[in-house]
Protein backbone atom coordinates (compact mmCIF):
# COMPACT_ATOMS: atom_id res chain seq x y z
CA UNK A 1 0.00 0.00 0.00
CA UNK A 2 1.51 3.71 -0.70
CA UNK A 3 1.34 6.57 0.92
CA UNK A 4 -1.40 7.95 -1.58
CA UNK A 5 -3.43 4.77 -0.98
CA UNK A 6 -3.04 5.30 3.14
CA UNK A 7 -4.67 9.44 2.24
CA UNK A 8 -7.30 8.16 0.20
CA UNK A 9 -8.06 4.92 2.91
CA UNK A 10 -8.34 7.43 6.13
CA UNK A 11 -10.06 10.24 4.08
CA UNK A 12 -12.72 7.40 3.24
CA UNK A 13 -13.00 6.21 6.50
CA UNK A 14 -14.18 9.42 7.67
CA UNK A 15 -16.18 10.08 5.04
CA UNK A 16 -17.48 6.49 4.10
CA UNK A 17 -20.47 7.22 1.99
CA UNK A 18 -18.78 9.69 -0.50
CA UNK A 19 -17.89 8.98 -3.59
CA UNK A 20 -14.63 7.96 -3.96
CA UNK A 21 -14.13 10.55 -7.28
CA UNK A 22 -13.50 13.59 -4.75
CA UNK A 23 -12.06 11.51 -1.85
CA UNK A 24 -8.71 11.34 -4.06
CA UNK A 25 -9.33 15.24 -3.95
CA UNK A 26 -9.78 15.60 -0.52
CA UNK A 27 -6.74 13.01 0.26
CA UNK A 28 -4.40 15.73 -2.26
CA UNK A 29 -5.39 18.04 0.08
CA UNK A 30 -4.32 16.11 3.00
CA UNK A 31 -1.04 16.14 1.43
CA UNK A 32 -0.07 19.24 0.27
CA UNK A 33 -2.43 21.66 2.32
CA UNK A 34 -2.68 19.83 5.90
CA UNK A 35 -3.77 21.36 8.16
CA UNK A 36 -3.61 24.39 6.68
CA UNK A 37 -7.47 23.01 4.45
CA UNK A 38 -10.12 25.39 4.45
CA UNK A 39 -13.87 25.02 3.57
CA UNK A 40 -12.83 26.80 0.60
CA UNK A 41 -10.13 24.41 -0.76
CA UNK A 42 -12.96 21.49 0.08
CA UNK A 43 -15.50 23.70 -2.31
CA UNK A 44 -12.86 24.52 -5.09
CA UNK A 45 -11.75 20.70 -4.75
CA UNK A 46 -15.80 19.48 -5.08
CA UNK A 47 -16.73 21.54 -7.40
CA UNK A 48 -13.99 20.54 -9.36
CA UNK A 49 -14.77 17.31 -9.87
CA UNK A 50 -18.88 18.04 -9.74
CA UNK A 51 -18.24 20.11 -12.73
CA UNK A 52 -17.12 16.39 -14.82
CA UNK A 53 -20.23 14.77 -13.34
CA UNK A 54 -22.95 17.77 -13.32
CA UNK A 55 -21.38 20.85 -14.99
CA UNK A 56 -24.71 22.77 -14.01
CA UNK A 57 -24.83 22.21 -10.38
CA UNK A 58 -25.86 25.81 -8.88
CA UNK A 59 -23.27 25.14 -6.20
CA UNK A 60 -20.05 25.84 -8.81
CA UNK A 61 -19.06 28.95 -8.45
CA UNK A 62 -16.14 31.01 -5.73
CA UNK A 63 -17.05 30.08 -2.66
CA UNK A 64 -17.38 33.61 -1.29
CA UNK A 65 -20.33 33.56 -3.75
CA UNK A 66 -21.80 30.68 -1.76
CA UNK A 67 -24.77 31.29 1.08
CA UNK A 68 -23.24 31.13 4.86
CA UNK A 69 -25.29 27.89 4.91
CA UNK A 70 -24.01 26.14 1.80
CA UNK A 71 -19.88 27.39 2.96
CA UNK A 72 -20.79 25.15 6.28
CA UNK A 73 -21.86 22.06 4.36
CA UNK A 74 -17.29 21.80 3.55
CA UNK A 75 -16.80 21.52 7.34
CA UNK A 76 -17.08 17.63 7.73
CA UNK A 77 -15.08 17.51 5.00
CA UNK A 78 -12.41 20.35 6.56
CA UNK A 79 -12.78 18.08 9.86
CA UNK A 80 -11.89 14.54 8.35
CA UNK A 81 -8.99 16.03 6.19
CA UNK A 82 -7.57 17.72 8.95
CA UNK A 83 -8.16 13.80 10.82
CA UNK A 84 -6.38 12.54 7.92
CA UNK A 85 -3.30 14.50 8.47
CA UNK A 86 -2.78 13.86 12.24
CA UNK A 87 -3.56 10.11 11.18
CA UNK A 88 -1.32 9.54 8.27
CA UNK A 89 1.74 12.04 10.76
CA UNK A 90 4.82 10.91 11.05
CA UNK A 91 4.50 8.39 8.39
CA UNK A 92 3.71 9.87 5.54
CA UNK A 93 5.20 13.66 4.91
CA UNK A 94 1.37 15.83 5.31
CA UNK A 95 1.83 19.58 6.25
CA UNK A 96 1.07 20.80 10.11
CA UNK A 97 -0.12 24.53 10.77
CA UNK A 98 0.96 24.02 14.10
CA UNK A 99 3.71 22.36 15.67
CA UNK A 100 2.68 22.65 18.74
CA UNK A 101 0.35 20.22 17.56
CA UNK A 102 0.09 16.43 19.60
CA UNK A 103 0.08 13.87 17.04
CA UNK A 104 2.12 10.65 16.68
CA UNK A 105 2.97 7.59 18.75
CA UNK A 106 2.52 7.02 22.40
CA UNK A 107 4.79 4.33 24.72
CA UNK A 108 2.59 1.23 23.83
CA UNK A 109 3.11 2.07 20.21
CA UNK A 110 -0.57 3.47 19.76
CA UNK A 111 -0.92 5.97 17.33
CA UNK A 112 -2.61 8.83 19.30
CA UNK A 113 -4.40 12.07 17.89
CA UNK A 114 -4.75 15.14 19.89
CA UNK A 115 -8.79 15.91 19.04
CA UNK A 116 -8.24 19.71 20.25
CA UNK A 117 -6.06 20.06 17.19
CA UNK A 118 -8.21 18.27 14.70
CA UNK A 119 -11.65 20.01 15.89
CA UNK A 120 -10.51 22.98 17.42
CA UNK A 121 -9.51 25.11 14.01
Amino acid sequence: MTYIDNAIDVVTRQLPSEDPAPIRLYALLALVVGDDVTREHVHDAWAMWRSTTMPQHPAIRPFDELSATTQDLDQPYVDAIRYAVHSLAPSVPVRHASPACACGINEAGQRYIDPICVVAR
